[in-house]
């Protein structure tokens, strides 16, 4: 009797001190907490470290175009044509370079689109910048590129077939979309391909490039006068980290 007793009371003993040793609300919500708080300090890291991946790839994407154009240039002795670019020099020569393919049933493809229809660069994901946050993410396009009509809108910025290539590093001939504010990927900065086919990060110093880029009741002359505006002052760029 006596065997028993002592049995059920170290079994008593045990089993307040598992009840004793647990975890009471408090304590579930001061960790839940702390947890919150150390979440909180590691996101801008975590974005930060995304950021600068998305930025490497549009990168890598600017230089498979890059290498494309120079295809084409060593196949047809100039750069694809776009229809946006008038023979004139003027501020209409820097507008609209963003589209590859037209709305119409013939000769639609333009731009970087030729470079897709003749089968330089035929995966659409590398017309498109990962960071991009504008109207025309790859999700969007994606489908269009398929389809025998309808209008292809890319996420960067193309300047056309006629450029001085002998000034090589100081001429850009591609870089993320300047169409509009919208459509100004990274916000910080730009990745850009130059005429001698190198590709680097030109950082915007106080943001004056953003600043210089068309808003929402820009009339076309004055978006294409920013776009120009916001080309010169990347040509003028240093490239930075």
């Amino acid at each position: 009797m006596v065997m028993v007793t002592n049995r059920a009371s170290r079994r008593d003993n045990r089993t307040r001190v598992r009840v004793g040793g647990g975890f009471t609300l408090i304590d579930l919500l001061v960790s839940m907490s702390i947890i919150a708080v150390l979440i909180s300090l590691l996101l801008p890291s975590l974005n930060g470290v995304r950021e600068t991946t998305r930025r490497v790839v549009c990168a890598s994407h600017q230089r498979q175009l890059g290498l494309g154009l120079a295809m084409y240039f060593d196949d047809q002795g100039e750069f694809p044509a776009s229809k946006a670019i008038p023979k004139d020099t003027g501020p209409a020569s820097y507008q609209l370079t963003n589209i590859a393919r037209r709305d119409g049933i013939v000769d639609t493809w333009d731009g970087l689109g030729l470079l897709y229809i003749r089968e330089y660069i035929n995966a659409p994901q590398v017309y498109y910048c990962p960071s991009h946050h504008g109207q025309n993410p790859l999700s969007v396009q994606l489908p269009k590129w398929s389809d025998l009509v309808g209008k292809i809108v890319t996420n960067y910025q193309y300047r056309g077939p006629r450029l001085p290539l002998d000034q090589g590093d100081r001429v850009s001939l591609l870089t993320d979309g300047l169409a509009s504010r919208d459509e100004y990927s990274h916000n910080v900065g730009s990745n850009v391909l130059r005429a001698d086919f190198s590709v680097g990060w030109i950082p915007d110093v106080g943001g004056d490039v953003f600043k210089a880029l068309p808003v929402y009741g820009d009339s076309d002359v004055q978006a294409a006068l920013k776009v120009g505006g916001a080309w010169q002052k990347i040509d003028s760029a240093k490239p930075g980290k």
